[in-house]
C-alpha cells in the first residue's frame, strides 16, 4: 500500500503477497540482486485470517456483549460457527516498517480490540472538541472543517469530503505505542492513524457492546454512506447482528432467574433510551442498513429473512411490555393515548436523519463536479433510490395504514414530486412512568401485529392503504 492520493482512496491500493510482505522485511545482504527493490517498498496487508486461539483477548467476553447475542442465534436458528460470520469478527495484519493506515475509522459500528505478536505500531487517536465552538465560528472557518456528520445532531454537517484530507483543528491527538504482549480497545466510530515502526503482525477481534450500541449504528449509517472513503475494509454480514440484540433482549427478559435479564435496556435512563431507538432502528432498518456497494441484501436468504422477522416480532413484543408501564414523549409532544405512535416516530426521524445526510453527500458530489470537473467516486446509491429502499423497510414494519409512508412521504416530497426535505433540530425522546388504569393500549394495525392473530381474526379496512405516494402518482397520470 503506498499514499498516492487523499482525495480518490482506492489509488492507494496496490495488490502483493504476503511473500512481498516478507522479503520487503529482510535486511539488503539477504536478498539477491534482483529483489533489492523490495528495499525501498512498503507493504501492510489487512483482513488476514487469524486462527481462532490466537482470537482470546484479556477481557473480551466481559466486554464482547454480542458473543451472548449469538449464543442466542445458535438456540433461534441453529447457526453454526460459519454461519455465525466468525471469519468478519477477527483478523489479522502483516505490515512492513513504515507502513501507514491513513485517517480511517473502522467499519460498520464494530468495536476492536489489537495485540501485537511481532513488532510496534503506533496508534493516534482523534477525538472531535465541542462542535458548538465550530457552530459559532465564521462561514468561511467551517468551509475548512470536515467534520463527520453526527446523526444525532444536524448542526454538524458542514463538509464530509475524504478523511485524507481532514482538518485536524478541534482534535485532541493521543498517540499510543502498541508491543507484543499489550492489547487496546478500541471504541465504535473511533478516528484513528496507524503507523507500523517495525515490521508487525498484529491479531485482533471486533465486536458489539451493549455500552456502545447507539454508537455502533451511526457507525453503520456512515460505513453505508460513506464506505471507504471513511474506513479501509468492510464486514457487511455482521451489520444484521446489531437487529438481533432486540431477539435477544426479548427472550432474556422472559427468563427472570437469569443474569441476562437485568441487560434489558431502562426507557427511563436517558442512555437507555436511547440504546433501545438505536436497535429498534437497526430493526426495522435493516434491508438499508445491510445494502452493500449499492445493492439491496438478497431477497432470497432464507437465514436473513428469518431473523429480520424474528427481531420485528420480538420488537413489537418489547414495545407492548415497555407500554405496559408507562409511555413516550418527543419534544413538547406527548403519546399517551396512542404510546405505540412514539416509537414509531422516533423510526421516522432516523429515516429522515439518512436521508438528510445521504443529500448532503449528493450535494458535495455535484460541488465536487462543478468546481473541478470531475465527482468524487462513490459506490453508494443515489438519494432517490435510498429514499425507495427506507420507505419499504418503513412500510415492512408499520404497514401502508398506519400513517408512518404517509408523515415520512410529505416530508420528502411536494405535491409535485419536489424534494423539499430540510434538515430540523434533534428531538431528544423521554420516557414517563405511567399506570394504565384499564387495558394497555392495543397495538396497531400493522403487517407483523396480523400476521401474530388467529386466522378467524378480521382486520379492519384502513383509511390509508395507498399511502399517499401513490395518491400524487394518480393524481398525475401515473398509475
Amino acid at each position: 500500500m503506498a499514499y498516492q492520493d487523499g482525495d480518490v482512496p482506492n489509488k492507494q491500493l496496490r495488490e502483493g503477497t504476503r511473500a512481498d510482505i516478507l522479503l520487503s522485511g529482510l535486511p539488503g545482504d539477504q536478498l539477491s540482486h534482483h529483489e533489492q527493490w523490495y528495499l525501498s517498498k512498503v507493504f501492510n496487508g489487512l483482513d488476514n485470517a487469524c486462527p481462532e486461539p490466537l482470537c482470546e483477548m484479556p477481557n473480551f467476553r466481559s466486554i464482547a456483549t454480542h458473543e451472548q447475542v449469538l449464543l442466542n442465534n445458535d438456540l433461534l436458528y441453529g447457526q453454526d460457527v460459519q454461519r455465525r460470520a466468525i471469519p468478519h469478527l477477527s483478523w489479522a495484519t502483516v505490515a512492513s516498517r513504515h507502513s501507514i493506515s491513513d485517517v480511517h475509522l473502522d467499519a460498520d459500528g464494530l468495536g476492536t480490540v489489537s495485540h501485537p505478536l511481532v513488532g510496534r505500531k503506533l496508534w493516534v487517536i482523534l477525538t472531535l472538541g465541542d462542535v458548538s465552538q465550530d457552530r459559532a465560528s465564521s462561514d468561511s472557518e467551517k468551509e475548512g472543517n470536515d467534520l463527520i456528520p453526527d446523526p444525532r445532531n444536524t448542526d454538524s454537517y458542514y463538509r464530509i469530503n475524504s478523511l485524507s484530507n481532514l482538518n485536524l483543528k478541534g482534535y485532541t491527538a493521543e498517540a499510543i505505542l502498541l508491543g507484543p504482549g499489550q492489547t487496546f480497545y478500541q471504541r465504535p466510530n473511533q478516528l484513528h492513524w496507524v503507523y507500523g515502526v517495525d515490521p508487525t503482525i498484529v491479531y485482533g477481534r471486533h465486536f458489539y457492546a451493549s455500552h456502545a450500541l447507539p454508537d455502533s449504528l451511526y457507525g453503520q449509517v456512515h460505513t453505508q454512506l460513506m464506505g471507504y472513503s471513511i474506513t479501509n475494509a468492510a464486514h457487511a454480514p455482521v451489520r444484521l447482528m446489531l437487529g438481533d440484540f432486540m431477539s435477544w433482549w426479548l427472550v432474556s427478559s422472559k427468563d427472570d432467574s437469569s443474569e441476562d435479564s437485568e441487560t434489558l435496556p431502562d426507557l427511563e435512563d436517558e442512555r437507555g433510551m436511547e440504546t433501545f431507538i438505536a436497535m429498534s432502528n437497526a430493526v426495522v432498518f435493516s434491508w438499508t442498513l445491510c445494502c452493500v456497494d449499492g445493492e439491496v441484501p438478497d431477497p432470497n436468504d432464507a437465514d436473513g429473512n428469518a431473523r429480520r422477522i424474528q427481531n420485528m416480532v420480538s420488537y413489537l413484543a418489547l414495545m407492548k411490555k415497555y407500554i405496559g408501564e408507562g409511555y413516550g414523549a418527543m419534544g413538547e409532544e406527548e403519546f399517551r393515548e396512542k404510546p405505540y405512535d412514539f416509537f414509531k416516530h422516533c423510526n421516522i426521524h432516523f429515516a429522515k436523519a439518512m436521508l438528510c445526510y445521504s443529500e448532503q453527500l449528493d450535494f458535495e458530489d455535484w460541488e465536487a463536479g462543478e468546481g473541478k470537473g470531475k465527482g468524487v467516486p462513490q459506490t453508494r446509491m443515489a438519494s432517490q433510490q435510498l429514499y425507495e429502499v427506507i420507505r419499504r423497510d418503513l412500510g415492512r414494519m408499520w404497514g401502508p395504514t398506519d400513517g408512518a409512508l404517509t408523515l415520512f412521504d410529505e416530508w420528502y416530497m411536494d405535491e409535485d414530486g419536489n424534494f423539499v426535505a430540510q434538515f430540523y433540530p434533534p428531538v431528544k425522546p423521554r420516557w414517563n412512568a405511567y399506570r394504565w388504569d384499564n387495558v394497555v393500549p392495543e397495538a396497531p394495525e400493522i403487517p407483523i401485529n396480523a400476521q401474530l392473530q388467529p386466522k378467524n381474526t378480521k382486520r379492519g379496512a384502513g383509511t390509508d392503504a395507498e399511502g399517499s405516494r401513490a395518491k400524487r402518482s394518480r393524481k398525475k397520470g401515473l398509475v
